[in-house]
């Protein structure tokens, strides 16, 4: 079901010097996410991904002060190398379940890149999409130092 509120929904289009196989394997093998999933500055402390429909993700990432932040979701719909689609919400013992999103991922080729677009929809209000769109904008900076470091 499409988002009719804005304010609710996070779009976000990056291009990658990579294959779609490789992106998509970036999101879905622990190792790889481990390296690079989070803003700069933290660290994945905890990382354990079951991907398959129906299959649970769970991580931390935790912050140069060791403040600890946990995110949980499932998986909705994998399409390597195509489509990725899964819940995201707050993992910690005091989480609200009504303000789990649902992010899609899509890997398309585009010329020499791999064009990510990136949509998360069910966000609770404008400061909340404010503080995972400034979180998800580092992210593409470690993913794509990641990327580049690994090639």
């Amino acid at each position: 079901m499409e988002e009719k509120n804005q304010e609710k929904v996070l779009e976000m289009t990056e291009f990658f010097d990579t294959t779609a196989q490789r992106l998509f394997k970036a999101w879905t093998d622990e190792k790889d996410f481990s390296a690079w999933y989070g803003p700069e500055g933290f660290e994945v402390t905890y990382c354990k991904l079951d991907v398959k429909p129906g299959g649970k993700w769970r991580t931390c990432i935790t912050s140069k002060e060791g403040k600890e932040y946990w995110m949980e979701g499932r998986y909705i719909e994998i399409d390597p190398p195509q489509k990725l689609v899964f819940t995201f919400g707050d993992g910690s013992e005091n989480k609200n379940p009504d303000e789990e999103t649902i992010v899609t991922l899509t890997f398309s080729p585009s010329g020499n890149q791999v064009k990510m677009h990136f949509h998360q929809t069910r966000i609770s209000n404008k400061a909340v999409k404010d503080s995972l769109h400034g979180g998800w904008t580092s992210a593409w900076g470690c993913l794509r130092n990641h990327l580049n470091s690994s090639k």
